[in-house]
This record gives C-alpha cells, sequence and structure tokens, in this order.
C-alpha cells in the first residue's frame, strides 16, 4: 500500500484516459457541454496512439459518386465486416461522418487536392463507389512517427484541445478503476515522469485507450498500447466482444505501385493464393497470402520479399529526390518512415541499424504481415455506454461496430462519431450528478502485487509477444492455439505465484506489471475466443476451419470476468438493415 504523500489527487467531472482522436474530440464535446475534464495521456500527448496512423477517410460527401448513399456505405461496411457488426451502430457511424468531415474544415483542415483543387477522391477495395479522401497537414507541429493524413486530424484536433480549459496530464497511465458498488467513480493512474501515483476523482469516465495489438512481436502500433483500456474494463465487470479479431497489414514495410512479392526462392507468388493483381485486393485475402507463403516457403525470419524497384525506374525517382508529386510523396513517405523509425517491424524483423537500411529504389527488402487495429473491444451503446454504470468507451478500445473486418477509410471516421457521442453523454451524466466519495485506502492499495515487484517485466512482455506470434497469428489452428493458451497460462501463474524481496514497490514499477497483466488478459481472451469460434471470417482465419459459417458461427462472441474468471459466450446478431444473400 501506498502513503497519501505518494499519491496526488484530483477532481473531475469526466475522466478521459487516452490521447488520441477518440479521446480528443470526447474532452472537446465533454468541455464544450459544460463539464471540467482531464485527460490522461500515456506517453507524450499528440505523439501516442494509432490515430497518428491514418490514411483515408470514407465518407458520402460533395465529392462522392451521385448514386453513392450512406444506406450503400453502411452496406459496404456491415458485409466487409462478414455481417457481424452491430448495424445500429454501423448506421449511426456512416450517418454522420460528412458532419465531423465538415466540423473538422470549420477548424481549418483541408484535404488533398488535383491539380484543378477539386478533392482527390481514391477508390478502395470492396467499397461501392470511390468515397476515400486524404487530408493534407498544413501545420509546423513535430511528431515521432505518422502519416499525413493521420498527423492532419490529430493536429486539428489538438488545437481545439489547446484552446479550451482542459487538463491533460501526460506521461501517465491508467492502472485501475475506482469503483464505489457498481458504478465506476474514478481511477488510479501511474505519472511515470514523476514516479507518483494520480488518484482521480470524477462522476463519468471514458476509455480511450486504443488498441491491444502490442501483444504481438511484429505490430504497426504504437507501444504505448498494451490493451490497458480493455483489461482495466474488464476487471470493472464490462462486457467485451470480438476479442477473438485482428486486423493485420500485409506488408510490414508498406508496397509501393508495381510491387512485386517474392518467396525465399525469390518466386512470384500470390497467383498461388488467387491473386492476380493487387488492384483492390482486400488486405485479409493479401495478409493470408503473404501469411501462407511464410509458412510454406519463407526466409528463415519467417519473412517473404517485395521489390520495389520497379516504381523508381518508371517514375524517375530515388529516395534522395525531393517528391513534388502528393500522392507518390505519401506513398514514398509510408515506405521510408516505415523502414527508418526505430521500432517498426521492419527493426523487429532484422535489427537494422542506420546504415544497413536497404534502399528500395536498388534492394529488395523483407517484410510480413503486421498486427494493424485490434477489432475486439469494450460493448457500447449508441452514447458510448458501457455495462457498467458512469464508465464509457470510445475509439479502438470500443467494439462491436462493424465485424470482423474493416474497408479502409473508417478508422478515422469511428473516434471522431463515437468520440463526440461518449464526450456528450459523459458530461451530460456527469452534470446531473453528485460526485461521489472514494474509499482512498482501497483506491490505492496494491497488496497482490507486493510480492513480485522483481520480476523482468521486459523478457515477460518479449515472451508474450513471441508467443502470440508463434500461436495467434493471421492463419490459426487448434494445435497452435491450444499450445499458445497453455504458454501464456503458464506465464499468469508463475508471475501470480513469483515470490520476489518484499522490498517497497514503485509507481512505475506498478504500471510495468500492471502492462504485463493487461497483455495477458488480452493474449488469452483472443486465444479462448480463437479455439472457440470454428470458422473463417473477415480477418478471423482458421486454416482448419477455411470455411465461412453463416449457420452456426454469423455470431458475435461476449467475454465477461465472472468470479475471477474468463467466460465466454455467443450473441445473436439483428441483421436489421442488411444480411447475407443466402439469408
Amino acid at each position: 500500500m501506498f502513503t497519501t504523500k505518494e499519491v496526488s489527487h484530483i477532481n473531475t467531472d469526466v475522466l478521459i484516459i487516452g490521447g488520441g482522436s477518440a479521446a480528443c474530440r470526447a474532452a472537446i464535446e465533454a468541455f464544450d457541454c459544460g463539464a471540467s475534464v482531464t485527460m490522461i495521456v500515456k506517453g507524450l500527448f499528440g505523439n501516442s496512439g494509432c490515430s497518428l496512423n491514418v490514411g483515408t477517410s470514407a465518407s458520402v460527401g460533395s465529392w462522392a459518386d451521385p448514386k453513392d448513399t450512406n444506406f450503400t456505405s453502411m452496406q459496404d461496411l456491415i458485409s466487409y465486416g462478414g455481417y457481424s457488426g452491430n448495424q445500429t451502430l454501423a448506421k449511426i457511424l456512416v450517418d454522420e461522418t460528412q458532419d465531423r468531415i465538415n466540423e473538422l474544415i470549420s477548424w481549418g483542415i483541408d484535404f488533398d487536392r488535383n491539380e484543378d483543387n477539386s478533392i482527390t477522391v481514391s477508390y478502395s477495395a470492396e467499397h461501392t463507389y470511390p468515397r476515400n479522401v486524404a487530408f493534407k497537414d498544413n501545420s509546423t507541429r513535430k511528431h515521432s512517427y505518422g502519416y499525413p493524413p493521420g498527423i492532419a486530424i490529430m493536429n486539428t484536433l489538438l488545437d481545439q484541445v489547446e484552446n479550451r480549459n482542459i487538463r491533460v496530464i501526460q506521461n501517465s497511465a491508467l492502472i485501475k478503476l475506482v469503483k464505489d458498488g457498481a458504478d465506476v467513480v474514478g481511477g488510479l493512474a501511474v505519472n511515470y515522469e514523476s514516479d507518483k501515483l494520480l488518484l482521480i476523482k470524477s462522476k463519468t469516465t471514458i476509455l480511450a485507450t486504443g488498441t491491444y495489438s502490442q501483444i504481438f512481436s511484429k505490430t504497426s502500433v504504437s507501444l504505448e498500447e498494451t490493451g490497458d483500456g480493455h483489461a482495466i474494463g474488464y476487471h470493472a465487470g464490462a462486457e467485451l466482444i470480438d476479442m477473438e479479431v485482428v486486423n493485420f497489414v500485409p506488408s510490414a514495410t508498406g508496397a509501393l505501385p508495381g510491387a512485386v512479392f517474392l518467396n525465399a526462392k525469390k518466386e512470384e507468388f500470390l497467383h498461388k493464393h488467387g491473386i492476380n493483381s493487387l488492384n483492390n485486393v482486400t488486405k485479409e485475402i493479401f495478409s493470408a497470402a503473404i501469411a501462407q507463403e511464410i509458412i510454406d516457403n519463407g526466409t528463415e525470419r519467417d519473412t517473404i520479399y517485395v521489390d520495389m524497384t520497379e516504381f523508381f525506374k518508371n517514375n524517375d525517382l530515388n529516395t534522395d529526390n525531393d517528391i513534388k508529386s502528393t500522392q507518390q510523396g505519401s506513398l514514398l513517405d509510408i515506405v521510408i518512415e516505415n523502414i527508418k523509425t526505430y521500432g517498426t517491424v521492419w527493426s523487429q524483423i532484422v535489427s537494422s541499424v542506420p546504415q544497413n537500411i536497404p534502399d528500395p529504389a536498388k534492394d529488395l527488402l523483407e517484410t510480413t504481415p503486421a498486427a494493424h487495429t485490434t477489432i475486439g473491444g469494450i460493448v457500447v451503446n449508441e452514447k458510448g455506454e458501457t455495462t457498467v454504470p458512469m464508465l464509457y468507451a470510445a475509439g479502438a478500445v470500443a467494439g462491436g461496430i462493424y465485424g470482423h473486418a474493416r474497408p479502409e477509410g473508417y478508422t478515422s471516421m469511428i473516434p471522431l462519431v463515437y468520440g463526440k457521442r461518449a464526450g456528450k453523454s459523459a458530461a451530460e451524466m456527469a452534470l446531473k450528478t453528485k460526485q461521489k466519495d472514494i474509499d482512498f485506502e482501497e483506491a490505492y492499495s496494491c497488496k497482490n502485487l507486493l510480492n513480485i515487484t522483481d520480476v523482468d517485466t521486459k523478457k515477460i512482455k518479449s515472451e508474450i509477444r513471441n508467443i502470440m506470434y508463434s500461436h495467434c497469428w493471421v492463419i490459426r489452428d487448434n494445435h497452435t492455439l491450444s499450445k499458445g493458451l497453455n504458454k501464456i497460462q503458464k506465464i499468469a501463474n508463475d508471475l501470480n505465484n513469483s515470490n520476489g524481496k518484499t522490498h517497497k514497490i514503485t509507481p512505475k514499477k506498478l504500471l510495468e506489471i500492471y502492462e504485463i497483466r493487461n497483455m495477458l488478459d488480452c493474449a488469452e481472451m483472443m486465444i479462448c475466443g480463437s479455439l472457440l469460434r470454428k470458422e473463417t471470417r473477415g480477418a478471423f482465419r482458421r486454416s482448419d476451419y477455411p470455411e465461412l459459417d453463416n449457420d452456426n458461427w454469423l455470431k458475435n462472441l461476449r467475454y465477461k470476468e465472472i468470479n475471477r474468471q474468463l467466460e465466454i459466450y455467443p450473441t445473436e446478431i439483428d441483421l436489421k438493415y442488411c444480411k447475407p444473400d443466402n439469408l
């Protein structure tokens, strides 16, 4: 237990955990509704989360085909996800995207445009019509990673947060929610800059903590995304959904137009997996093809090769040129960023040092699929309310909106639409609620962790990530999943039964242990759900059940902690607006 001298106390109407686009949009809305707002940001504000990595955004705006409609867009979203999405939430998402884009425009954002100044519109796989646009960044802010469209969105939101009296606490992370009976009344966080605990007393709390893709050794998401909101919400009593599913990007390095994918024998292979053209192939089919080829004919590092040299020959470019074309420049920037940025999948593959980084204009690159945004999350309604009173969720930590896969373009819209909704709902509830007292002794007691302070947290995280890569990757089966579950559960049991020295625990060490526990919780849910779902749907693939099974598995899996045990149960899907052709 910690003394009160080691804990800073904060009071607020609305507590928001996170610093990405969902958290920012929720904070803006809650403040504008009249509530006091405090944000707890893991990392530096504006330099954490997956919002910075956004590419295009999909909406039926003024740029859309005259025949396009919101209903068609919603059908595209639901069908792409295998009809396992929440159609009520999906319809709201599509119906409100243009309002959120208009809002960004009013706050100063602009689009990538053609030479005639018209908005550049692109077509993405499985969209009925071209409706994807990209935002242009005109800010002077500096970010440690990200792509121009995502940076543009985040910079616009950051400006709006900074223009309001919103308290932002950086380099801090939530480790538990504090409850009074059934109600969430605040949270306990660690400020790892000062190495102090923060006890935040709130009327309502919004989780906007992003994904749990850091449970994998090869991932495109930021280091902060260790499933904190998922696991903490789970232990607070929230129901979760679709935790067995994660999106993968086919190539960790990206791929420029004309790229050729080769196996370890330097043979082209995509045609063997039914892919004759990369134009409009879905990322799910593409990722599965590369993953299978790595299994069959991959390098000793579990990679394949990608040859992008033709792009540079055809465009008379090299990596030292100033790229004038926005479209070519953005693509090239992505590839170079993926190769050179510390912590990317490339460095995880070959542990490159700068002088050995290959040149995509001349060299073959090794690549592999990377875990992207996770699909599973906390169950929410149209207001962002969870199944726990006074607790809300928005963005990637919330699940169930679109189903088992997501076409390109909706990633940026989900946090904006549902961040606003959660912020409004949480603020309105807070303003009519009397703040409850907190049992301080219980709030910051961590007795169950006092005997495990000597564990090697870095080593354990690496073990978890390697297990999930080896046993719960793109293509799964009963045998490898079962072995992986045994290994994850052994780590959890060893952690719980460890007998370290009983010297005083520090808040920073406490955070590291909680991150491990969060990763273990999310890993166990993913593997257990994967064992239960016996089919292939969207981004979820089982080699021992390779077919879609609407008769038995057109269902969601829900996850809940009951008597400290994980319970998973299937629930029916309301096909209120659209359904598969064979039903």
